[in-house]
Parts: structure tokens; sequence; C-alpha cells
């Protein structure tokens, strides 16, 4: 039996703070405070620690999420398999070890610290500054630890595909010119997960007792409206041909259609004819996809049987959809699908990547005529039309 009933299929962290979400924005931008805002400690320095910490603590999810952000920052993740076992012998920087031994006792047996444990990293060359950094970073994480292993969260991301590892390392914020600070990317996961931030005081959304429970649950999902004229995430789904597709790098004029999968039959008329109408879309420039949350075994399936030449994608998750500003339905019942789907949607992405028009529905009977729209590109193409409905 998992941790919360309440919680469906594998436990995920993502899904642990949608079902308790009042306190997940001020944790999550603590994070980013602490991790990715200006410290003596470089910013791929806190997430080796992090991942120190969270292996110590024999973590498997802390451990292997934070192991690939230290290695996005630069840090080989080799030097992990010895760090664990014997710090001394590891290839770690030698002036960053009195810190690591300092948030290693502090994990395993903090009350035996000592002032020789500070003035071992002052020798080093680290201010105070520094060691309060540190010793935050191995709080954060001890406390995460625990979050993460008393809800029963066991996956581990060093086993996860090429594509969720590609898709995991591009949530992290490049570095820039100074090694010491990065750009947010924790608190980033909040719109990808579909839960409000807190503003004014308020709760991250409301809640109430349920019938048959005493636990409280949210009165409905929250979806995040897309900004016109914001850029297009970088997400990645693979094609029905075996290919990795991430639209936000494709270059020049993009459409991407978002239909709901096999069992609608109002989608397979919508995209036969925009199968029909590939060439005339390639004609005017314009890159076309269409993308459902249906697995690529399905999603293959259907693209054969209808004779599509048209690009499909598949695998589209929930929180995509959430960041993406889609309405969400379930299955009506087990012969549609086993799984949640987006209902349809129109991305046109321009050649800066930023979404010129954006149409989302909450039926699959509310659609943009496909001509329509191919002759509405070609009219902004020409004339340099603007992004419009940008006012707040």
């Amino acid at each position: 039996m998992p941790v919360f009933p309440s919680i469906e299929g594998e436990p995920a962290l993502d899904k642990l703070f949608r079902r308790f979400p009042h306190t997940a924005p001020p944790l999550l931008e603590y994070h980013d405070r602490l991790l990715r805002d200006p410290s003596p400690l470089t910013v791929a320095e806190r997430e080796l620690i992090a991942a120190y910490v969270s292996g110590l603590n024999a973590c498997t999810y802390c451990h292997g999420a934070h192991r690939v952000a230290a290695g996005v920052f630069g840090v080989d993740e080799a030097l992990f398999d010895t760090m664990i076992e014997d710090l001394d012998k590891s290839a770690v920087d030698p002036r960053l070890k009195p810190i690591l031994s300092y948030v290693r006792k502090l994990t395993l047996t903090p009350a035996r610290m000592v002032e020789a444990d500070a003035v071992a990293v002052f020798n080093a060359g680290w201010d105070e500054q520094a060691l309060f950094d540190a010793i935050s970073v191995c709080a954060l994480f001890n406390f995460m630890n625990r979050i993460v292993e008393g809800s029963g969260i066991r996956r581990n991301p060093l086993q996860e595909t090429e594509v969720e590892l590609a898709d995991r390392r591009r949530r992290m914020a490049a570095l820039g010119d100074d090694a010491n600070s990065a750009p947010h990317s924790y608190s980033r996961l909040l719109d990808l997960w579909g839960i409000a931030r807190v503003r004014d005081g308020t709760h991250a959304a409301p809640r109430r007792k349920s019938a048959d429970s005493q636990l409280e649950e949210p009165r409905m999902s929250i979806t995040t409206k897309f900004e016109a004229g914001a850029t297009f995430p970088d997400f990645t789904w693979q094609s029905v041909a075996g290919e990795a597709v991430t639209p936000a790098s494709a270059s020049g004029w993009r459409l991407l259609v978002i239909y709901r999968g096999k069992h609608c039959p109002l989608c397979k008329q919508y995209l036969t004819t925009l199968d029909g109408m590939q060439n005339d879309f390639a004609e005017a420039g314009i890159t076309v996809w269409a993308l459902s949350s249906d697995p690529l075994d399905r999603a293959k399936e259907e693209a054969s049987q209808n004779g599509w030449t048209l690009p499909v994608l598949a695998g589209l998750s929930e929180e995509e959809m959430r960041t993406l500003g889609l309405y969400i339905s379930s299955p009506r019942s087990p012969d549609e699908t086993d799984r949640n789907f987006a209902e349809p949607a129109t991305f046109v992405i321009n050649p800066d990547g930023k979404v010129q028009i954006v149409d989302v529905s909450n039926a699959p009977f509310a659609r943009p005529d496909l001509k329509g729209l191919l002759d509405g590109i070609r009219f902004v193409m020409a004339k340099h039309y603007p992004v419009r409905g940008i006012v707040g």
C-alpha cells in the first residue's frame, strides 16, 4: 500500500506537491535562493553538496537528481562514486574537502560537531558566508531526503531514459559568466507542475475536506494560462519515426497541433485533413507536428492505420499539459484510453521561438479551420503582424 493512497500510480515529487501544494512554493523558492543566488560557493559546488548529502542518506531520488544537476554545471559525475566511500581518496578539489567533511559529520553525527570542524573550513580559505551556505544546503537536503523517503518516492533519475535525462538537464538554467550564481530554476517547477505561486500570503491552492476522508483535497486542478508572445518551452517528444523532436529548438515558423489521442474520431478527421495539407504548409515555410499523450506504440499504430506521413509525436505528460495551459480530461471509460489526456490546442511558433498564435479548447468540437489558419500565418509573415492579446 502506498504511503498516501490518494496519490495514484508511482509516487513522485510532482504528484506529492500537487496533492499538498500549500508549502511547495516557498520551499522551491528557497531552493533557488540557496542554490542559485550569489554565494562564495559556486552553483556547481552547492549542487555537489546536495548530491553528496543525499548520497550519505541513501536517498536515491535526491542523490540522482542533484548528481545530474551538478553535472549540468560542470561537475564530473564520476566523482560521486568515490566520494561516498572515501572522501579523502576522492578526486574532489582539496579546498572543498573540509566543507564536505563538515556536512558529512553534520549529516551523520550532528551532536558531535566541534569548533575544530569550522576551523578546518576557515583554514582552507573559506569565509563565514561559505560555511553558512554549506550548512544550509546540508540542512535543506537532510530535510528533503526525509520528505522524499517518508513519502515513498523511490524513483532513480540515473535510470531515466536519455530523453527524460535530457529534459531534466534542460530544466536547469545554463551557467553564465558568473560561476557563483545562475537564473532560478527550481521555482519554475511550480509552473511545470501546475501549482499556483503564493502571493499576498494566500494559499497555493484552495483546499477542502472530502466527504469520506479527513484528508484535504484541491478544489480544482490549476492550469497556467500560456501567454501569447512567450517563449515556447524546451520540451522534447519522441516521434513515431523514432526521432527525438524539440519544437523549441527547430528553426523558422512552426505549427504544433495537440490532439486528444487515438480514441477520438474527430481528431482522426482533423489530422487526416492536416496530413493532406502538409505540402501547403511546407511551401509556406512552416514545419508541422501533431502531438498527444498517447504512448509511442499507440501513436504509431494510429499513424499506420490512417496512412499518415505527418510527423506524429507521442508522450505529452500532464506536467507539460499544465505548463502549456491545456485543458485536461479523464477517459469516460477504459475503452477510450488508460490515462488523462489533453483537449485540443494549437501553437504557432515564430522564428524567434515565441508563440505567435495560441488556441486552446476544452472539447473536441472547437478547433481552428486549417485553411484559415494557414492563410492567417501567411498574412502574419507577409505583413510582419505583431503578436496580439498581450495586454495584461
